[in-house]
């Protein structure tokens, strides 16, 4: 699946925990701190997320926020990449959104996050889980894991999206639905008597 496809999924799942303001149109606009915030009360996660004598303490001592703190611990082998003031990147966001949905599905398995995903449309249920599937039993979640993973997702189209059909006398030729309905039919003179 191509980034923009996933951030759209990501954007739909984030939007659908209402956890955000309705009118962020991109990940990268959303507060990803506040939703963390929102994220863990919502179903009572409870995480230690000491750090402290961590290998990653070099990270710590930039940034002290419950999120990056979460990432340090449940994702070790993630690596986010922080700004200059020690935030988290904003190109990062749909990858840490990403890990949320991970941790919350897979890694705790959080019945209300589980039906939160079940009120999306299909084919956002669909790509989620075709993405899970291809990390949930990996051992270590690591950028390129995650990029693989995003890679070997099935996109799925929403349904009002009219398919592409071929027709069978010019296998070259793509045309909607709504170029092969048959021209209406001749009218004819009828003979009097």
């Amino acid at each position: 699946m191509d980034l923009r496809s996933w951030k759209s999924v990501i954007l739909a799942w984030v939007q659908k925990c209402g956890f955000v303001d309705e009118n962020v149109l991109t990940i990268e606009q959303s507060n990803i701190y506040k939703f963390f915030e929102r994220y863990l009360e919502y179903d009572n996660m409870h995480l230690s997320l000491d750090t402290t004598g961590s290998e990653h303490s070099d990270l710590s001592s930039r940034n002290d926020t419950p999120l990056i703190k979460f990432l340090q611990t449940v994702y070790p082998d993630f690596g986010a990449n922080l700004d200059t003031s020690g935030n988290l990147d904003r190109s990062d966001y749909y990858l840490v959104y990403t890990l949320m949905l991970h941790y919350a599905c897979v890694t705790t398995k959080s019945t209300q996050y589980q039906l939160k995903c079940t009120e999306l449309p299909e084919h956002i249920q669909k790509a989620i889980a075709s993405f899970l599937s291809r990390i949930v039993n990996s051992q270590k979640i690591t950028r390129l894991c995650l990029g693989e993973a995003l890679e070997t997702t099935k996109k799925f189209f929403e349904p009002a999206t009219p398919p592409a059909m071929v027709l069978p006398d010019t296998p070259s030729t793509v045309q909607t639905e709504a170029a092969i309905i048959p021209p209406p039919p001749t009218p004819r003179l009828l003979a009097h008597p």
